[in-house]
């Protein structure tokens, strides 16, 4: 088996930066041919000309993936380029820090974060899978990851991470597992990843005290790379994945050790 994936249409949502850039980058060196859906316009149009470089196609859309609309413009929008969708990367999230970049506690979230944070986070993978699924059941295939954290196994023990954000990567989880079940029939793996800490934009946000915590508590003694996650991704959504779904695949250095 190859990690090969000539031919086959991957989204990856919140793919302008951080993980997103290197996943959709990784995906198109294998083969495949993208799309870009992000709601930042202007960092998705620097990608989409280095993976055209690459002698890919690749298509970008504007997306906010909490919307159910955008969503369902964007699956309609890949397959009428296209004519199909094998890869769905649930990647866009958000985790809003307090003050200097330090935890958000419990009084310091108000309902307005709470639901902006379940939106994008947990809705937002809600809204996509379900718009690839009438298409990759009629295909008969499909591969779907969902990009969960090890937040949502601790509750953020040792972290920087928010209750909104913990119980979004929570609910990512048991979702991962909920459509693993209800598209196994169609031959559809649907699998989810918790990272621990990785060296993104995300990480420069959260305050240097939160950082050597989590350091410490890291047995590798380092933060993970986007191209740990994004080769972990690849593995999932080519051949090798074929068996595996309702998974939750820790990548942490150790952390968890889940």
């Amino acid at each position: 088996m190859e990690l090969e994936l000539k031919g086959k249409v991957a989204i990856v949502t919140g793919s302008g930066q951080g993980i997103g850039k290197v996943i959709v980058m990784e995906l198109a060196r294998a083969g495949a041919n993208v799309v870009l859906a992000d709601i930042r316009e202007d960092t998705t149009e620097q990608v989409r000309k280095e993976i055209e470089g690459m002698g890919r196609q690749v298509m970008a859309v504007h997306m906010d993936v909490a919307k159910w609309e955008d969503a369902e413009k964007t699956v309609k929008k890949t397959v009428e380029k296209f004519g199909r969708v094998d890869i769905l990367v649930n990647n866009a999230g958000i985790s809003p820090k307090g003050k200097g970049g330090v935890p958000l506690k419990m009084l310091d979230i108000d309902d307005g974060l709470w639901d902006t944070v379940m939106d994008v986070n947990l809705k937002g993978v809600f809204n996509c899978s379900k718009a690839v699924m009438p298409f990759m059941t009629s295909q008969r295939s499909g591969k779907i990851v969902n990009m969960g954290s090890i937040a949502g196994l601790t509750g953020g023990a040792g972290g920087p991470a928010s209750a909104a954000y913990c119980v979004s990567k929570a609910g990512v989880i048991c979702l991962t597992k909920v459509l693993a079940r209800e598209l196994a029939q169609h031959n559809i793996n649907v699998n989810a990843i918790a990272p621990g800490r990785v060296m993104t934009e995300m990480h420069t946000q959260t305050s240097k005290e939160a950082n050597e915590v989590l350091m410490k508590a890291t047995p590798m003694g380092k933060f993970g790379k986007p191209i740990d996650i994004a080769r972990l991704v690849l593995f999932l959504v080519a051949e090798t994945g074929d068996y595996m779904t309702g998974e939750t695949v820790v990548i942490d250095g150790g952390r968890v050790m889940h």
